[in-house]
């Protein structure tokens, strides 16, 4: 787990206002079509397990954070989960275990992103399934990289995708059968995103004046508005379920 990963981990609370029925809902629905099983590759806080437990039948989780073992473990108990503190790079699970194998918002703080890919190949049976922001555009991606790098301490900008770099990797890394994506838009209130974040009063400022003054091309994209008087703008998620 790089620096910027540990950070996040330590610092949980401050994104997991990003954890989502809806967006969980969604996820399960899909991924349950693929069998009985699924093991989640950097599983965080445990937020997902209540929705493992109501349609798979087997979850394992893994995660290497030291700071989020606590509630996860706790979360595995009442939800039945088999928890290891681990990483992506050596999950420590035999061939072929699960049916699904997961990462959801995990991929960019893989310290071997390939390596990973393949140990969550290795433990599955049907498929790898891997679910990352994305740049609604290509022409959107500089806008996003230097947004996230500014708002998130030590994050590069090789962690933010296009639904096309994100294909790429795995396509790269595991070379499956079949792959499929699937696109998850929700939108943020921009005010609460900068909010929570390890930024100064005059850095959040900044960082809020900057998105305002987006060009007129990138705003289009990122669909910057207005609603119920807070600014808010186009969350784009990437599902990507390779057949292997």
């Amino acid at each position: 787990m790089n620096l910027f990963s540990d950070y996040r981990a330590c610092n949980f609370s401050k994104y997991s206002w990003l954890c989502d029925d809806i967006l969980a809902r969604w996820l399960v629905n899909h991924l349950k079509c693929y069998g009985n099983s699924i093991i989640d590759v950097g599983c965080g806080n445990g937020f997902m397990f209540k929705y493992y437990n109501r349609a798979f039948s087997r979850v394992a989780a893994i995660e290497p954070s030291k700071s989020l073992e606590p509630i996860a473990c706790e979360r595995a108990n009442e939800y039945h989960v088999k928890f290891m503190n681990a990483t992506a790079e050596k999950i420590p699970f035999a061939d072929f275990s699960y049916d699904v194998a997961f990462s959801k918002s995990s991929l960019h703080h893989f310290e071997n992103r390939s390596r990973g890919l393949e140990e969550m190949k290795r433990v599955s049976k049907s498929i790898v399934a891997v679910m990352e922001v994305v740049a609604p555009s290509i022409q959107c991606l500089p806008f996003l990289q230097q947004l996230l790098t500014a708002k998130e301490s030590g994050r590069t900008a090789t962690s933010v995708f296009t639904s096309e770099s994100l294909n790429n990797i795995i396509k790269e890394s595991i070379h499956p059968r079949i792959l499929h994506s699937l696109l998850f838009d929700q939108y943020i209130d921009i005010e609460t995103w900068i909010k929570y974040s390890d930024l100064s009063i005059t850095e959040k400022q900044n960082l809020y004046e900057q998105v305002l003054n987006m060009d007129s091309f990138t705003k289009q994209f990122m669909q910057l508005h207005m609603r119920n008087d807070h600014h808010v703008m186009l969350r784009r998620m990437c599902l990507c379920i390779a057949f292997i």
